[in-house]
Parts: C-alpha cells; structure tokens; sequence
C-alpha cells in the first residue's frame, strides 16, 4: 500500500526502506543550558551544517523538515540516480504528515510507503498512556484499514515503533499492540533501536514480539549499523529478521555527536557499515538485509550539503563493487529485498 493507493510491490523498484521525507524529530531535541538557549533554538542556516554534526540533536530548527520543494528536490535526485520508492517511517510523534506524502508522490511520481504507530514514549500520543495494547492494535488497525483521519492517506508499514534503551513498559505496550496489528493484517513491522547504553537492549524484545505470533520474515530492526560492533545484527540475522543497516551516511556522527549524558562514543562511520554488510553477506544472509540513510534532520537532505537519498546509488555502489560485491546482488540488497519485507 503507497500514499495513493494499492501498489505491486513487483513494481516497488529500488526502494530505500527507511527514510523520513517530512518530520519533525522536536521530541528529541536535547534542551540547551541557559546561556546556549539563543543559539540553539536560532532559526537553521547552512552556516549551522559543521556545528549540527557535533550536537546534533541540540539545534532545535535542525530538527525539523518541512519544507515540501526541499524534500521533491530530494525525490527526484533519488530518480536521476535510478531510484523508484521511499518509505517514510514519520509516525504520530516525529511529524508524520500524509497529505503532503501523498503530494509529494503526486508531483514526482515516486511511489511512497507511510508509517504508522508510535515512536518512543516521550512522544506518545496521549491516549497511549491510559490504554491497553489491544487498543494500540485498534487504532492501527482503523488507521491500515481506513486510512488516517480524513486524509484516507493508508499506512503500507508498522512502524517506526520505538523503544529505549532499556525499553520501557509503556513501549513494550505500544509494541505488543503493534506486533498484534502485524499478525491481523500482515504488514511488516519495524521497531527503532536505541544504541546505548547497552548494544543487545532490543533483542529481548524482538524475542517477545516472535512470541507474539510474527513472522521473523515480517520483523525489521532499525539502527543495526550505529555502532560498529556487528554481534547484534548477527544475532538478529540468526532469528531470520530483517537487519536493516539504515543510517548510510552519517559519517560526520561517528566520532563527535555528543550524547545527552554529555559523553562522545564512538559510532559507526560508512567503512564500518560496509564491513558489517559484508560480513552478513559472507555468513549467507543476504536474504535478510535491508539498506538506508534515515535522513530526517535538515543537514542531510542535499539542499543543506547532506548526502541524501541518493548516496548508496551513488556513493556506496561502488565501495561496494570494489569489495566484490556485483550488480545483481547490489540489486537485491536495494530492490528485491524491500520488496519481499513489504508485501503482504
């Protein structure tokens, strides 16, 4: 299901499966000290795009991408370099918007795949916090079956649905009820993982939703190539789930992104997120990798410098061949792949 209706998804083509188009990431913004107010809540220019890299989630204007030319500009850079479908995982708490997706797949043509649920609890939508996990799955369920609000704009994907590090009970709630709406509907679900502290934080609750009844093959986990270990992708890759490495890209994170517990540790750069794939790839789980940017934040959309939509097409593509990786299996990490984890 795209934002304009049934899709084959034969016909997905390259698909990036974890992308935000139109958000507002404000739920995480980490509130300055006093006398830095000002400058971190100063409307964004380009002057800004060194200093977001640092604290990233520090500069409040950053944070947010609304802007619907900047993010078409974005879709059709993402066409010239031959790709076809976006999936833009905005739910209720990081800005979803249907209305403008489904322009935005009117004025380019691009297909696009919406979300739905609830990201981590600090940006849950108020009714959560009195209600049971079957109602979570009810509200998913109005909102796949009948679409968002009036817009009828209806989601083609669970998620992204978030959890902490550790989670905490109201997310292990919201994930039940949306591993419930994955076993009535059979969309694929995709849970966020926050990376630290503790790296193999998410795994028991992957273990609870398989519990649930969810096909492995319909499970997707984000964030796997954050940190540069690769046990957690691996151990997840052995449950038969899809190991998303979604944040190609980020390379001016990896060593200076402060966390909001003031310490700098050390995240992954693209070479490292190669080396995993690659890793994956020689242990025969081709089958179960998904690849993406997570570009959200203004700084990564082309339009302020970012690399956008199109650099593992571009630029990833042939780090990749040089490392023996062909087309033909370039193709199916970013076309049959996402294909088989969105049908239904």
């Amino acid at each position: 299901m795209s934002v304009t209706g049934p899709v084959d998804c034969a016909e997905l083509g390259v698909t990036m499966p974890h992308e935000h188009l139109i958000g507002n990431a404000n739920t995480q913004w980490i509130y300055p000290a006093r006398d830095d107010l000002e400058r971190h809540t100063q409307p964004y220019t380009d002057a800004l795009h060194g200093q977001v890299q640092v604290e990233p989630f520090s500069f409040r204007s950053a944070m947010q991408q609304l802007d619907l030319q900047v993010a078409r500009t974005e879709l059709e850079s993402f066409q010239q370099a031959g790709g076809q479908t976006v999936v833009d995982l905005g739910i209720p708490g990081f800005g979803r918007d249907p209305q403008a997706l489904r322009a935005l797949s009117e004025l380019t043509g691009a297909t696009i795949v919406m979300g739905c649920g609830e990201y981590v609890e600090h940006s849950h939508s108020p009714y959560v916090r009195h209600s049971s996990a079957e109602v979570v799955r009810d509200v998913l369920l109005d909102e796949i079956e009948n679409g968002v609000g009036a817009t009828g704009v209806r989601p083609g994907i669970i998620g992204e649905i978030g959890t902490g590090n550790p989670p905490t009970e109201e997310e292990y709630k919201v994930v039940r009820g949306s591993a419930m709406a994955q076993v009535a509907t059979g969309l694929a679900l995709n849970l966020h993982r926050t990376i630290f502290p503790d790296p193999m934080a998410t795994l028991p609750l992957v273990d609870e939703v398989l519990s649930l009844g969810v096909d492995p093959a319909k499970l997707v986990v984000s964030h796997c190539d954050e940190r540069p270990e690769g046990e957690f992708a691996l151990e997840l890759a052995r449950r038969g789930c899809w190991v998303e490495l979604d944040t190609f890209g980020m390379e001016q994170w990896a060593t200076s992104a402060r966390r909001p517990d003031g310490s700098y540790p050390r995240r992954a750069f693209d070479h490292d997120r190669i080396d995993l794939l690659l890793e994956l790839l020689d242990q025969g789980y081709e089958d179960r990798i998904l690849v993406s940017h997570d570009i959200a934040m203004k700084p990564q959309f082309t339009h302020h410098g970012g690399w956008g939509l199109r650099h593992l097409l571009v630029n990833i593509r042939p780090q990749l061949f040089a490392r023996g990786v062909d087309e033909d299996l370039f193709l199916r990490l970013v076309r049959d792949n996402p294909g088989r984890m969105l049908g239904v």
